[in-house]
């Protein structure tokens, strides 16, 4: 016998002698498809067995591609105990299940009624189902539960065979699409909600509309507060009195600054109580009677008041009658302090009346213009200092247009004045408008806005030409003889010192003298030899 045929002998020996391996294999591989899929520990009416009862369930999945018949498989709720119950055999038609197909088992404890009956009860309060192979060998699928809900399944979700889930729409004999919830008190929750939906639809709708008006009328509280905090903050931020007067004019309410200075518990206190003068409250009732008579607003413009403290004040009213119903009921009266408004106005006229005094009577001339040259005032001096006849007629020339002006100078000076913000002062010979030849020495100041812009500019000026004068005879008689008016020697010496460069040479000088002038002095007197001295100037 060839090595070949001895070798097929062989391998068809070792195929025989495990074909029973191999079809127990099979069998256990078929038998692991098998999946307890969803259970009921507390049917109510969600299903009925063929004998009219609602019993509790285990519904098992054939996940494989054949069909499995479970009869000789064990089933039992204890772990303790997993072959508590053996499926009877005999009824292939009904412990068959087909590929991808549900078997639905009753644990009613009662299984004289049938192959599909079992004899134990499934608890709500929770256990274990267990499904065993025939042989006793190993636990094919098992699933532990807690409490569970009446009508509620707990089952395997259908995209995720691993995750189990609550089921308030039970699917026994169907794949578990339903909606699968976590927990057994959120399905409580959704029980409750499914079954007493009108009643929750009608309480949460009267909850939301009162909770809307309560939000509503917390909102309205809120803005009525807020309203009132503003019109108290504008009320007090108003820098007056005001007083809610009634027809008789006793005071109905007061803002706090009218408090403060009336003080406190003056409701009820006639208008008249805080006045002084008798004038002052036939005032205050003839602006009553107008009001009443037609007027809307009347204004008193001051009144002497007294204060908490004693205290006069100059106050200034406003009284706005205020109507209910077409008719008038109150008075609104509104008070100024003016005391120290009326101080500062008598205090700026006391100021302006010595400012006028000062610049009319001030030894220096005074002259003030706006920024194109127009004169605005001038003072006294000035005229005389220009020998100007008359204020209104100097007031007509434009400072730097006038041609005298502009000829010495002065006109540039004001004009850098307004463009650099600086101050001029120079001296010039200026011969004015009326023809008057003056030396003016002049400081001429820019006047600024709040910007810090040149918008007028004060000149002030003296007339300086008498010490001009004396300054040029001074300077005359420093080198000239006081008698020939011919240069003297201190002249000499200068100008010496002027022509003694090289520049100026050569350089001639030519000397002369008067012979016999000691002679003329001494035999006819100074007098004539002071004659003798001009006579030879001639020559």
């Amino acid at each position: 016998m060839d090595k070949c045929k001895l070798f097929k002998i062989i391998l068809c020996f070792l195929i025989f002698i495990h074909i029973p391996t191999l079809y127990l294999y099979a069998q256990n591989k078929g038998e692991t498809s098998l999946l307890i899929n969803e259970i009921m520990a507390s049917n109510g009416d969600t299903i009925l067995d063929e004998y009219g009862e609602s019993g509790d369930w285990i519904e098992i999945f054939n996940a494989s591609e054949k069909a499995i018949d479970i009869a000789g498989f064990y089933i039992s709720d204890e772990q303790d105990e997993p072959l508590k119950y053996r499926i009877p055999e005999g009824y292939p038609e009904k412990t068959t299940i087909l590929p991808g197909g549900y078997l639905l088992l009753w644990a009613d404890d009662k299984p004289e009624r049938g192959p599909l009956h079992l004899s134990f009860k499934l608890s709500k309060e929770g256990e274990g189902v267990f499904l065993t192979t025939s042989d006793k060998s190993s636990i094919i699928d098992e699933v532990v539960f807690g409490k569970q809900r009446r009508d509620v399944s707990y089952g395997r979700k259908f995209k995720d065979r691993d995750e189990w889930a609550f089921f308030t729409e039970p699917t026994p004999g169907l794949p578990n699409r339903g909606l699968g919830l976590p927990s057994y008190k959120i399905a409580g929750f959704y029980l409750f909600y499914k079954e007493n939906r009108a009643e929750i639809f009608i309480i949460t709708g009267l909850t939301l509309v009162m909770i809307l008006l309560i939000v509503m009328l917390l909102w309205m509280a809120i803005k009525l507060k807020e309203e009132k905090i503003k019109h108290k903050t504008l009320i007090d931020a108003v820098p007056e009195v005001i007083m809610q007067l009634d027809r008789e004019g006793k005071c109905v309410w007061i803002n706090e600054l009218g408090t403060k200075f009336f003080g406190e518990g003056i409701n009820g206190c006639h208008i008249n109580n805080f006045l002084v003068n008798s004038s002052d409250r036939e005032k205050v009732r003839e602006a009553f009677e107008s009001l009443f008579e037609g007027n809307e607003k009347v204004i008193i413009s001051e009144t002497l008041v007294k204060g908490k403290s004693g205290q006069i004040r100059l106050l200034k009213w406003c009284f706005v009658k205020l109507k209910m119903n077409n008719k008038v009921c109150q008075v609104i009266a509104t008070a100024r302090d003016i005391t120290e408004k009326r101080k500062k106005k008598i205090q700026l006229k006391t100021n302006e009346k010595r400012y006028r005094d000062l610049f009319e009577n001030s030894p220096v001339g005074l002259l003030k213009c706006d920024s194109k040259g127009n004169i605005i005032d001038i003072n006294k001096h000035m005229l005389e200092i220009l020998g100007s006849p008359d204020k209104k007629e100097t007031l007509k020339f434009n400072l730097l247009t006038l041609p005298n002006l502009k000829e010495s100078g002065i006109s540039g000076h004001l004009e850098k004045v307004f463009k650099e913000n600086v101050i001029i002062e120079n001296e010039r010979k200026y011969t004015s408008m009326w023809g008057k030849e003056i030396w003016l020495y002049y400081k001429i100041y820019p006047v600024t806005d709040e910007k810090g812009s040149v918008i007028e500019a004060v000149a002030a000026c003296i007339d300086i030409t008498e010490r001009r004068k004396a300054e040029e005879k001074i300077n005359y008689l420093s080198f000239h003889d006081s008698l020939t008016g011919l240069y003297n020697r201190a002249y000499f010496r200068e100008e010496l010192k002027r022509l003694d460069t090289k520049r100026q040479l050569p350089i001639s000088i030519i000397m002369g003298d008067a012979n016999g002038l000691k002679l003329v002095n001494d035999a006819f007197g100074h007098y004539e030899g002071d004659k003798l001295l001009k006579k030879l100037l001639i020559f």
